[in-house]
Parts: C-alpha cells; sequence; structure tokens
C-alpha cells in the first residue's frame, strides 16, 4: 500500500481545461485543437443564452453551472411544462449518445439532445437536479470555524443550495434519513458506494467517465449523488480510434496513466486511461470529502498516520490512488462492495458499547494489556493463597512438611512458567504479530487476514487451557508431593489445601478468559478486517460459539466458590477447637460472598461481551412450531384481557378471537 495518499491540488480544483495531446504544429488540415474548441464552445453557449429567452422549445430560467465546453441551465419545457436541465455547447463529442444509455439513479438522466445546426450548437436536454454540485457540499462543510461534519451538514448544505422549489419524491426520503445518520466517515462510504455502483454500471456498458471531480458530481435534496458531465467520456472501444472524441481531464484528479497520456512527448496513448483511472480519479474525491474541513499543513499530501479518517475508509482510498494501477480495485464494483463492507464496519464499530480508558487502552496496547491484566491478579491471587496456606492451613505441620510445601510450589512455578512461556509463543504472540502488522497499515491477503482472526479467536481458549494447566494439577502435585517428600499429612489438611489451590486457580481463569476475551472482542477483532464483505454474516459463523463459552465461564464463577464451601462444610474436620471454627466458619463466609460476587462480575462481563456479539452478527429470529405459537397467542390473549375481565370473559374473548 501506498505511504502517501495523494491529494488533489485545491489550486486545480476550479481548473477544468483539458489538455491536448497533439503538438498544435502537427494540426494542420486537421480538425480544431481541444484549447479552440472549447473556445468556441464557450463562446457560442453564451451567445445563444440569454436569461427569459427561448431556445426551441426551452425557456432559460436561470444559470445552474459553468463548465468547459459549455453553460447548464435551468430551463422550462413548454411543451410538457416541466423544469428541466439545458446544456448549451457546441456542436462537439458524444455526450448525449453516451449518457442516453445510461439509465441509472445515480446518473443524471438524458431526456433529449438538439442540433441547432444554423446556430452551431447542441442543446442536451437533462434531468432537473434540486441541490448542488459535491464541489459545492466539499467548500460549505470546509467552512472556516467548523470542527466535525455529518450527513446532516451535508444536507443542510443541500438545502441552502436549493433555491429552486422541486417536486417532492417520498420514495427517496429513505435516502435523506440513511445520510443524516451518518458520521463523517459514513457519510464518504454511503456517498462513494452510490457513485461507485454507477460507475459501475456505466463501465459495464462501455462507458468511461474520465473527468470524475467533485464539480461534476451532482447531490440532490435527499443527499444522493448523481454523476453528471459526459462531454470527455468515450466508449472504452472507441478510445483510440474516434476522430471526433474529446480527450482531456482535469489536474488534481486525473490517474498517473491518464496525465501520461496527455503528455505530447510521453510515449503513451489515450488507451492507457482505463476504468481504473475512473477509480482513481473517484479515490480522490473520496479524500478531498472524507478530509473536507480539517486543517492540513501540506494540502497535496496526506500522511495516512495523521488523516484523521477511520483506518478502514483510509485503506480503501489508498488502494484507489495507487500509482501503478494493476494495483488498484479490478472495477468498480470491488470497490462499491468495498466500499459497503466500510460503511458497515463503521456502522458496527459506531453500535458496539461505548469506548472507555480500559477499551482506548486495549486497543492502543493489546498485547501488553493482556499480559499485564491476566499477569497481575493472577500473581495476587497466588500471593494471598500461598499466605493463606501458610498461615492458616499448614501453621500446624512439622517444620519438613511445611518445608516440602514451598518446594513443591517452587519447583511447580518453574516448570508450570517456562511451558506457558512455549505455549504464549505459540499463542498469544504469533497473534499480536499479525496486530503489529496490520497496525503497520500492511496490506494483508484475505488469507491471511482469516488466519489472524481465527488465531485471535482462539486466544481466550487457550487462556483457558492453559490457566487450568497451570493451576489445577496444583490442587492434586503439592498435597501428594509434601506427603512424598515429608511423610504422610493429614487428610483434612491436604483437602483445604486442595480447595485453596482449586478455588483460586478457577478465579484465576475465569478472570483470564475474561479479560482476553475482552481484549479480543472488543479491542482487535474489529481492526482484522480490510476489504470487508458480507461482514456480519462472516462474524455470526466465527464468533456464533462465544456467548456459550461465556454462560459456561459464568457458571464457573459462581458455583466454584459455592462448590469449594459444600464440600468443606460436608467432608471437613469432625471437631473443631475454638479457633479452628472460628477459621472454618470465616472460610465457608468468604467463600459464599466470593460465590455471590463472582457471579455477579461474571454476569456483567458476559452480558457486556454477548452485547458486544449481538452487534457484529446477525441473529436469526426464532422460530416458534404452530403449537407453541398458539399457545403464546392464547397466553397474550389472557394477559390482555384479565385486567379488564373475570376469567370466564377472558377465556370466551381469547376462543372468539381464534
Amino acid at each position: 500500500m501506498t505511504t502517501e495518499l495523494i491529494r488533489p491540488l485545491r489550486s486545480e480544483i476550479k481548473s477544468t481545461t483539458p489538455q491536448s495531446r497533439v503538438p498544435s504544429e502537427t494540426r494542420s488540415g486537421m480538425a480544431p485543437s481541444l484549447p479552440e474548441m472549447i473556445s468556441k464552445s464557450r463562446r457560442l453557449a453564451s451567445a445563444f443564452s440569454k436569461l427569459g429567452h427561448c431556445i426551441g422549445d426551452f425557456q432559460l430560467v436561470s444559470l445552474a453551472g459553468e463548465g468547459s465546453f459549455g453553460k447548464v441551465f435551468l430551463a422550462r419545457q413548454r411543451s410538457l411544462d416541466r423544469d428541466v436541465a439545458l446544456k448549451i455547447t457546441a456542436d462537439l463529442g458524444h455526450e448525449g449518445r453516451t449518457m442516453a444509455r445510461l439509465e441509472h439513479s445515480h446518473v443524471v438522466q438524458v431526456f433529449s439532445e438538439e442540433v441547432v445546426s444554423d446556430r452551431g450548437i447542441r442543446l442536451l436536454c437533462m434531468q432537473y437536479v434540486p441541490g448542488g454540485t459535491l464541489h459545492d457540499v466539499i467548500r460549505g462543510l470546509s467552512f472556516p470555524g467548523r470542527k466535525q461534519w455529518d450527513g446532516n451538514a451535508i444536507l443542510d448544505i443541500v438545502d441552502d443550495l436549493n433555491t429552486h422549489p422541486a417536486v417532492m419524491d417520498p420514495a427517496s426520503l429513505r435516502s435523506r434519513e440513511q445520510l443524516a445518520q451518518c458520521n463523517r466517515d459514513e457519510a464518504a462510504c454511503w456517498i462513494g458506494q452510490q457513485l461507485a455502483e454507477a460507475l459501475s454500471y456505466a463501465h459495464g456498458r462501455g462507458v468511461l467517465h474520465r473527468d470524475i471531480k467533485p464539480g461534476n458530481i451532482m447531490v440532490n435534496q435527499y443527499g444522493k449523488p448523481l454523476l453528471m458531465d459526459f462531454s470527455l467520456s468515450l466508449p472504452a472501444a472507441d478510445v483510440s480510434n474516434d476522430r471526433d472524441a474529446i480527450f482531456g481531464g482535469t489536474i488534481g484528479y486525473m490517474a498517473p496513466e491518464h496525465f501520461d497520456a496527455l503528455n505530447p512527448h510521453h510515449p503513451s496513448g489515450p488507451d492507457q486511461v482505463t476504468e481504473q483511472s475512473d477509480l482513481y480519479s473517484l479515490g480522490a474525491v473520496l479524500l478531498e470529502l472524507a478530509m473536507a474541513g480539517h486543517e492540513r499543513t501540506r494540502p497535496e499530501v496526506v500522511q495516512p498516520g495523521n488523516a484523521n479518517v477511520a483506518p478502514a475508509l483510509r485503506r480503501i482510498i489508498g488502494r484507489c490512488l495507487e500509482p501503478n494501477k494493476q494495483d488498484r480495485y479490478s472495477s468498480a464494483k470491488e470497490l462499491a462492495d468495498a466500499l459497503s463492507g466500510c460503511f458497515e464496519l463503521l456502522r458496527v464499530e459506531r453500535s458496539l458499547p461505548a469506548k472507555g480508558t480500559l477499551t482506548a487502552v486495549a486497543q492502543k496496547y493489546p498485547l501488553w494489556f493482556i499480559l499485564l491484566c491476566t499477569c497481575v491478579p493472577n500473581l495476587t491471587a497466588s500471593a494471598i493463597n500461598l499466605l493463606y496456606i501458610g498461615v492458616v492451613v499448614i501453621k500446624d505441620l512439622t517444620s519438613a512438611q511445611q518445608t516440602a510445601f514451598f518446594q513443591m510450589v517452587g519447583g511447580y512455578n518453574v516448570a508450570v512458567i517456562s511451558l506457558m512461556g512455549v505455549m504464549l509463543h505459540r499463542t498469544l504472540f504469533r497473534a499480536a504479530n499479525s496486530w503489529q502488522k496490520l497496525r503497520g497499515d500492511r496490506l494483508l491477503g484475505a488469507e491471511e487476514l482469516r488466519e489472524a482472526r481465527r488465531q485471535t479467536l482462539r486466544l481466550p481458549f487457550w487462556t483457558f487451557v492453559l490457566g487450568s494447566v497451570g493451576w489445577l494439577p496444583f490442587a492434586i502435585t503439592i498435597p501428594l508431593g509434601m506427603e512424598l517428600l515429608a511423610g504422610p499429612v493429614d487428610r483434612g489438611v491436604m483437602l483445604h489445601t486442595g480447595v485453596a489451590f482449586v478455588v483460586t486457580g478457577l478465579v484465576g481463569i475465569v478472570t483470564n478468559y475474561y479479560v482476553v476475551a475482552f481484549v479480543v472482542l472488543r479491542a482487535v477483532y474489529m481492526s482484522l478486517w480490510r476489504d470487508v464483505d458480507r461482514l456480519r454474516e462472516t462474524a455470526s459463523n466465527e464468533i456464533a460459539d462465544v456467548p456459550g463459552k461465556n454462560r459456561i465461564c459464568q457458571i464457573i464463577a459462581g458455583l466454584t466458590p459455592l462448590g469449594a464451601a459444600t464440600l468443606l462444610i460436608l467432608v471437613g474436620p469432625e471437631h473443631f477447637t475454638a479457633d479452628s471454627y472460628h477459621q472454618f466458619r470465616h472460610t465457608v463466609v468468604v467463600l459464599i460472598a466470593l460465590a455471590m460476587a463472582g457471579f455477579w462480575l461474571s454476569m456483567t462481563a458476559t452480558a457486556f461481551l454477548n452485547e458486544v456479539v449481538a452487534v457484529m452478527t446477525v441473529k436469526p429470529p426464532a422460530k416458534t412450531d404452530a403449537g407453541t405459537g398458539k399457545l403464546m397467542s392464547w397466553v397474550r390473549s389472557i394477559l390482555a384481557t384479565a385486567t379488564f375481565a373475570t376469567p370466564a370473559e377472558a377465556l370466551l374473548r381469547s376462543g372468539n378471537q381464534e
């Protein structure tokens, strides 16, 4: 991926004059040069375009816009009594015929074309689009003092630009509602996706636009973008064969190969301008839109790390702006799918539970967050457990047995820590390596991303396994080791020691699981997507089993201390001294309290993680069989009428409803 996103030069935004490839001295006896054609077209358009006058069937109402080849007017078509956009140019090019074949909801529709031969002008009657150009919108969004903008800001600007009353289209109100709900990056994706779909439609019919820029994109009162001004367009198959073709572009939005094709000293020709050239131009437009209103010290270049654009959108724009067209999207359809997926990804991220300090830290330092938030609680629990066993459980054992206990604990920890290091290298550190690659904006393939997500999603499971391997053998190994090294140990002490290690271990295991699951699902998983396609469906398959695992951990968190307390009561000492009774009672009370606290904490963590999963996935509606559905309908009828009727009346009403 490119390390810099090339920004269209603001100084060139209004420069729409195409350049001719053929030197003027070689044109003797040929058609006029392109600058001459443009000048002639402008002169003719100005000469025959007086407001209030009629040209053929059209009465000119107001000037709507002015381009390189002519002028566009809001006009009244007298025969049909409707408002239209009338473009007046010299009789050049193929724009009318090209646009006539493009009947798409995001392409300005052409109604008719008429050549006034005695005046040498062409009248192109098009759909009137109330609103303004995307250039006007971006200029409004870049107004000094505007720090942030969203879909509503775009609609407000379009409403201000729309000074002519327009016919209400109820079917398009949904588009306005969708845009109004978008933040800045979502709005850029939403607009870009529709423009890419329009390009895909045009490319599918062999038409290249070749002059995509904000000034050639209308935004109507519903926020829908529409491509227009196909004066430089041409069927791709005819790009180098048509003598009447007009070849040019707008500096700042042209792809490198397009710019080279306009250079008379470069060996490449117009045939090098392909579909990927249009995608480059669209990427430049999207970058300008996404960056509207943000200050830049170098307007022509945006560093990805400082672009203040969502990473997923930044990567899509960056791929559009690759210098080599082979590295760009292969088609406008692929770009539209990528923008659609990016929009869905951004919506999912915005719908996730609010990002607090912990989430922000976990997203920035996921590996260190996992290591710190698992090691510190486990080390603390281990220290408290050893202190408890040393002070309460084994205090009456012989010196040799106490020494054997601490020797066994030390030796076991050395072995377990060595094993943990090997297993962490094969699980956590391998997954973290893929996170680091993505943090560096490295472009990974689809298979690499799937593997990275697979490794990442398995981390909570491996955490559970590692914790079980590290903690649970303590309960058997330590008591048996004490007996082997220092002679027989009281069975009550062995049981008490084993229970203490099991309780501490399971609490540590569950804590580790929830910490790692939190980092994986809330902080990391959503970053492991690039050109997103069917995000929710894929996520549903990848994380469908997470709620079930959460329930298991919730049960373990609550039942472990409670089960330990029950076990101590059932098989505890038959006789107590005053001190041992108080210790026993306190131990049971603490275990029950731990059970209550653990269940509440695990329930909170489970609810949070399940909410994250629900946002990311698509859950099918619950299915009920006919019998169950009928029973539920009967119950709802009873509940609905019971407040106002006797039971007999309620049953009667329920039967009547059926």
